[in-house]
């Protein structure tokens, strides 16, 4: 494509960031749009394997990621009585080395850092309209002003404002896994060290690790059917509480450490699924196109690899060329990932005590050398 070519990308995020960072390397000047007003300083652990970690080093961003990896030690997972019933040493399990864990905004603020002197940004604001003419689109930003581009990448995340206006309903699926999730951090409360925990009980599951300065990062997830969760605030905050009344001592420590005033991020977990992740000159990357959710743990994984196949291929090919080479690449992935994650939603989260209790001694009973196996394949998946 010509390396004049006029290029928005809608979202800083990972994936915006990651395509900024190819498509200026390669001569390109691309705006990107970001409806907050700065890059976003919050998120959860991240985990980059395999393809990643070399796209990361060909990116020339690994040693920054690597210099502020997380330096967890080791998991354990607990029955309702508190009893560990698995544990997991990550020197062993990601023993290859070619592994980083990382908190989300650490990697964003990487990603920034060495995109910013790229492209254009236009922070505090969003796209409202898009309006496609043969080969170019001319779109509206919130603030007035008006842009024609010669390709729209759409990478503001699971509710993409670009999907919204670009594509019609009937061209995105919503696939609703029934469960609602909550994530915060907090202080160290519990007194955790280079540790990841996880609590579990019929219905509802607590996961819990040390950030690398030493708070605790803390994500719910329980069994709702409801489609919409309770606005910021007291209401929130009491949402989360009666999820998890009775629940683990750990889990509500947790919960009562935070305040009205304190930020809860909450969601519907809910897949997004698209036959198509194009219309004209608009193409949808990371979760806008295919969210996987957190069951999945390969969320930011696939945005980078999504991103950079997106990208790599606009700098070699024509629009239209590049965008068949980016699904051809990402596609069959995805569609191996969002069915299995939504398998392992029912394993994750069991209803029942039968199958909580069956998981719990699958966990107990099975050798850990079947575990270090599972988990190494998970981390995997969608690097093959």
């Amino acid at each position: 494509m010509d390396r004049n070519a006029r290029i928005l990308i809608s979202g800083a995020g990972i994936a915006g960031l990651t395509a900024s960072i190819w498509l200026s390397r390669a001569g390109f000047r691309p705006l990107i749009v970001e409806k907050a007003p700065k890059i976003r300083a919050d998120g959860f652990i991240i985990t980059l394997s395999a393809h990643c970690y070399h796209l990361a080093r060909e990116m020339g961003i690994l040693d920054d990621l690597i210099a502020l990896n997380n330096r967890i030690k080791g998991s354990s997972y607990h029955d309702r009585s508190g009893r560990a019933v698995l544990e997991l040493d990550y020197d062993r399990l990601f023993e290859e080395g070619r592994t980083v864990q990382i908190m989300r905004d650490d990697l964003e603020s990487v990603l920034y850092d060495h995109a910013k002197s790229g492209p254009d940004f236009l922070f505090a604001n969003s796209v409202s309209r898009i309006e496609q003419n043969g080969q170019e689109a001319l779109v509206s930003f919130e603030d007035g002003s008006e842009r024609t581009f010669d390709v729209v990448i759409g990478a503001d995340g699971l509710h993409s404002r670009v999907r919204q206006l670009a594509f019609a309903n009937g061209e995105v699926i919503k696939h609703r896994l029934g469960l609602q999730a909550a994530a915060f951090r907090c202080p160290n409360v519990l007194g955790l060290s280079h540790k990841y925990e996880a609590y579990m009980e019929p219905n509802r599951h607590t996961i819990v690790y040390t950030t690398r300065t030493n708070e605790l990062a803390c994500i719910f997830i329980w069994k709702d059917d409801e489609l919409t969760v309770p606005g910021e605030g007291q209401a929130r905050l009491d949402h989360l509480s009666d999820a998890f009344r009775g629940a683990d001592p750990r889990s509500r420590k947790l919960i009562e450490s935070r305040g009205p005033k304190d930020r809860v991020y909450m969601e519907a977990l809910t897949q997004i699924e698209m036959p198509s992740w194009r219309k004209g000159r608009v193409c949808i990357v990371g979760d806008g196109a295919h969210c996987l959710t957190q069951l999945s743990g390969q969320g930011a994984s696939m945005a980078i690899a999504g991103a950079s196949a997106l990208a790599r291929a606009l700098t070699e090919q024509s629009p239209d060329e590049a965008f068949a080479q980016y699904d051809a690449a990402i596609r069959p992935i995805v569609s191996q990932l969002q069915p299995a994650t939504r398998d392992n939603a029912k394993w994750y989260v069991p209803g029942g005590m039968p199958f909580h209790l069956l998981r719990v001694s699958a966990m107990r009973f099975l050798p850990n050398e079947l575990w270090v196996r599972y988990f190494k394949s998970k981390y995997s998946k969608a690097q093959d």
